[in-house]
């Protein structure tokens, strides 16, 4: 069993054999006839596949206590030494919006959807669709006088018509009297006679009441899901559309949002990877460190640590020697624990989240951190042909396409500047001669042209704590 500084070398069973002839002849002074079909070549062989078998086990000791080519529990148990386990597979999370015609419609847990890919998805735990926890809903006036009142997050909306009134001039009393409010959670559209509210925020519903002058025609809740098997299901937004059981009073159903990737379990050449990165992982206090640990986390996208090492409050709001994480993706409760796990001795976290986590001394402690604040992009792409090449039978799908993959690869507070999609757009469509390029912003995910900020060829800012959502219901293509 030879040991030298380059670590264990195993010894080829035949040169054990050529070992054990040379130490007989040496040792007893007489040259033996060692061939494989006498009696003492076959005892010397079965002496070698003894040493041979040792000879194994010993290398294989030897490999498992490297790195580089331990394997399974041999590697899990090595980076374990400086706390690491292996990421087991996971399913995918998210929220699909169901659109439907009953207020207080339940959803059970196990109610399932499917998207346009065929992947399965389930409502992971019973949620109700109602009017007081609702992204969007829609009312009618259902007379044409009288006192008409809408409660929408605690502030009342009332106006009192005479008979002389039609249900749509209703409607656009109603209307105005919420514009003029000028709500900031919420916005009002108005046709005809139906009015649509809708959250500003979809993670932020919208309590509702209305008096018995007005009905609710159609409400959208969010119900928590699961993907149906484990592994890395990334449902595009919008392309959860079919529900397969409980199917009754539902009129929609969507996906606004993307989703919490799940994984499959964690290789040995990732698991390798992580250890040298965490390794690498110096002074678990500092904002390049406490980065890394959010980085490192299952399902999580991107990290931005902005900390405050002044002792007054700055521009953003970040309170004196305190610090703001901004994660996209992961599970709420593993990125809370991280923060707090990491965070130095004395300075405050702060964000718009608010989650508990467990102290080393199993005391609660509130962590406060951040989600990226999504801007709803909409783009607009009048283009014409170029007489020496061929336009793609889907050179529309294929604009859209290349429009919300760069979209959506822009990092957080990073500016929308349209003439940057000329060469995405050239580079993956033939067939283009000239095009002319807009943006704008919407409110909503699932508004498809801009209410927020109009079309225009100018650059649209992003606040730091902001990021670009790009989708292609929001994708516009127009042909000269």
């Amino acid at each position: 069993m030879p040991i030298t500084s380059k670590g264990f070398e195993e010894t080829r069973f035949e040169d054990i054999v050529s070992n054990i002839n040379s130490d007989l002849v040496t040792n007893l002074s007489t040259n033996f006839n060692t061939s494989p079909d006498t009696v003492l070549g076959i005892i010397t062989s079965i002496f070698a596949s003894a040493v041979a078998d040792q000879e194994q086990l010993s290398s294989a000791i030897s490999s498992n206590l490297n790195l580089d080519s331990a394997d399974g529990v041999y590697l899990d148990r090595l980076v374990a030494l400086i706390g690491l386990r292996r990421l087991r597979k996971g399913f995918s999370t998210g929220i699909v919006y169901a659109k439907v015609s009953a207020d207080g419609k339940v959803f059970p847990k196990g109610t399932s959807f499917t998207d346009t890919q065929n992947n399965g998805y389930q409502v992971s735990s019973s949620t109700t669709v109602n009017s007081q926890s609702c992204s969007e809903i829609t009312l009618t006036p259902n007379a044409i006088s009288g006192v008409f009142s809408v409660t929408v997050n605690g502030t009342i909306f009332s106006v009192s018509i005479s008979a002389t009134s039609t249900l749509t001039q209703v409607a656009e009393a109603i209307a105005n009297k919420i514009a003029i409010e000028a709500p900031t959670t919420f916005t009002v559209k108005r046709s005809g006679a139906v009015l649509t509210l809708t959250s500003v925020t979809t993670f932020t519903p919208m309590q509702v009441f209305r008096s018995s002058t007005i009905d609710f025609t159609e409400i959208e809740g969010a119900l928590p899901t699961i993907a149906s098997v484990t592994g890395k299901i990334n449902p595009q937004i919008g392309t959860i559309t079919s529900i397969n059981s409980n199917t009754s009073n539902v009129n929609s159903i969507t996906n606004y949002d993307t989703f919490n990737v799940g994984r499959d379990e964690e290789t040995n050449s990732e698991l390798r990877v992580r250890h040298t990165r965490s390794v690498e992982i110096s002074g678990n206090a500092t904002i390049g460190a406490i980065a890394a640990t959010l980085a490192d986390l299952s399902g999580v996208s991107l990290v931005r640590v902005f900390p405050n090492e002044t002792k007054f409050t700055d521009t953003d709001g970040r309170p004196p020697h305190s610090y703001e994480c901004i994660v996209e993706g992961g599970l709420v409760d593993e990125i809370s624990q991280a923060i707090w796990d990491s965070k130095p001795a004395g300075v405050s976290t702060y964000g718009e989240l608010t989650n508990l986590v467990l102290d080393y001394s199993n005391s609660l402690q509130a962590v406060r951190w951040s989600r990226p604040v999504p801007v709803y992009v909409n783009v607009k792409v009048t283009y014409s042909s170029y007489a020496e090449e061929n336009l793609p039978d889907n050179v529309t799908q294929a604009i859209k396409d290349a429009v919300v993959q760069y979209g959506n690869s822009l990092a957080l507070d990073a500016d929308i500047i349209p003439q940057r999609f000329f060469g995405v757009i050239y580079g993956a469509v033939e067939g283009i001669g000239s095009m002319t390029i807009q943006v704008g912003t919407s409110f909503s995910a699932s508004t498809t042209s801009p209410d927020k900020d109009a079309f225009s060829t100018n650059t649209l800012p992003v606040g730091k704590r902001e990021k670009a959502n790009f989708n292609s219901i929001r994708v516009s293509v127009v042909a000269l």
